[in-house]
């Protein structure tokens, strides 16, 4: 059985499935994720730079969270050029659309 490589363009997207988002006593979430992406203009730790200014503010069902990334691990997926870049964080969250001032009055 032959194996081959796939060559397509850059993409990026976060797996839906992988979301996972809990909250401590005082109100602070955890989330989890996975972002797949592929990046042919860009090494590996310029793709960790862009994540750490990309990933930082998100809206999942209906919560915008904005917080900051606590770990990084990543995984190249076999014959391809594409990584599995599995992220975690701590963040606030309120509801998407208002402002922090809105929300807290």
């Amino acid at each position: 059985m032959a194996i081959y490589s796939v060559d397509v363009e850059d993409f990026e997207f976060i797996d839906c499935n992988s979301v996972n988002i809990s909250y401590n006593s005082r109100g602070e979430a955890s989330l989890s994720f996975v972002v797949v992406a592929k990046y042919d203009d860009k090494d590996i730790s310029q793709g960790l730079n862009y994540l750490e200014n990309t990933y930082t503010d998100l809206v999942f069902g209906g919560v915008r969270f904005k917080g900051y990334i606590t770990s990084v691990s990543v995984r190249e997926i076999e014959y391809t050029h594409a990584y599995e870049f599995s992220i975690s964080m701590i963040a606030t969250g309120q509801a998407a659309g208002t402002e922090r001032s809105e929300y807290l009055t």
